[in-house]
C-alpha cells in the first residue's frame, strides 16, 4: 500500500496569502497541505533574544537597515491552495478567549479603540491612509501624535500579525 503523504503548513504570523515565501515553498510540494495555527494561551510567555550588535533605536536600526539591505520583490498569490489530505477529519470545535486563559476583561481592554483585523482590513487601511486621503504625505509632521486613526499609518499591528508585509508596503 502506497504511504500518502501531506504538507504540514503552521500558521505563526505570516496570516497572509501573498509574500508569504514558507506558503510559497510549501505549495511547491504538490502534495496535499493541512493547514495548522495553534492559539497560545493569554499566560503564555515571550522569549525574545537580540544581538548585542542590534541597535536598539528605532532610527539608528532604520538607518543601519536601509544602508545594508535591498528590498525584495513581492511573492505574488498562489491561484489555489493544495487540497486536504484524503484521510483529512474536520474538527468544528474551535477555542474561545476564555478556553486559553483570557477573561472578558481582558478582551473589552483590548477591543477599546481597536480595528478590524485581517488581510483584507489592512490592505483597505494601507489604501485609505496612503491614497485616498494622502495623510502619508504629512507623517513626518504627525507620526508622534498617536491618537486617532488619522495621526500615524496604525501598519504596526497588521504587520505584526503577518497580514500586510513590509514589502507590499514599500
Amino acid at each position: 500500500m502506497p504511504q500518502l503523504q501531506s504538507t504540514l503548513y503552521w500558521l505563526r504570523n505570516d496570516l497572509r496569502l501573498y509574500d508569504n515565501a514558507a506558503l510559497e515553498t510549501a505549495m511547491k510540494s504538490e502534495q496535499s497541505m493541512l493547514m495548522v495555527y495553534c492559539i497560545a494561551p493569554a499566560s503564555s510567555d515571550s522569549l525574545i533574544s537580540v544581538s548585542e550588535k542590534t541597535p536598539l533605536t528605532s532610527k539608528v536600526f532604520r538607518l543601519t537597515l536601509t544602508k545594508n539591505t535591498e528590498v525584495r520583490f513581492c511573492i505574488p498569490v498562489a491561484s489555489k491552495l493544495l487540497p486536504l489530505p484524503d484521510n483529512y477529519k474536520p474538527n468544528d470545535e474551535f477555542p474561545t478567549p476564555p478556553d486559553v486563559g483570557f477573561t472578558e476583561e481582558e478582551l473589552d481592554a483590548e477591543r477599546k479603540g481597536m480595528a478590524e483585523g485581517g488581510e483584507t482590513a489592512g490592505f483597505q487601511r494601507l489604501q485609505y491612509y496612503t491614497f485616498e486621503t494622502e495623510q502619508l504625505t504629512g507623517y513626518y509632521w504627525s507620526c508622534n501624535r498617536s491618537l486617532g486613526m488619522n495621526h500615524s499609518s496604525k501598519f504596526s499591528s497588521w504587520m505584526a500579525s503577518g497580514c500586510l508585509s513590509p514589502r507590499y508596503i514599500y
